[in-house]
Parts: C-alpha cells; sequence; structure tokens
C-alpha cells in the first residue's frame, strides 16, 4: 500500500503548471455537453450554464 500511495509523491514546477494550463480549450474543450438531450440547459441541475 505504501508503495501505492507513493505516487503521489511529486510536485510540479511552475513551468509544467503553466504548461498544463496552456492546454485549457475551455468550454469548446469540453468532450460532452449532453445537448443531445433536448431542453437540456433548462434543467435545474444542469452544470454547464453560460454566464
Amino acid at each position: 500500500i505504501k508503495q501505492n500511495i507513493s505516487v503521489w509523491d511529486f510536485k510540479l514546477s511552475d513551468e509544467e503548471m503553466s504548461e498544463l494550463r496552456a492546454l485549457d480549450r475551455g468550454e469548446e474543450g469540453r468532450i460532452c455537453d449532453f445537448s443531445f438531450f433536448k431542453g437540456i440547459e433548462k434543467h435545474p441541475e444542469f452544470p454547464f450554464k453560460k454566464s
């Protein structure tokens, strides 16, 4: 178990974090927005409301 938990024993540098942030594509990068369900955006628990 200790060996498995040690997989989380690392830190990312500021440069690495910047590289990861640059990968963000915002809403256009979302793989599934559930728009195939008619009227889903009106559901009270729909999580992808545009501001």
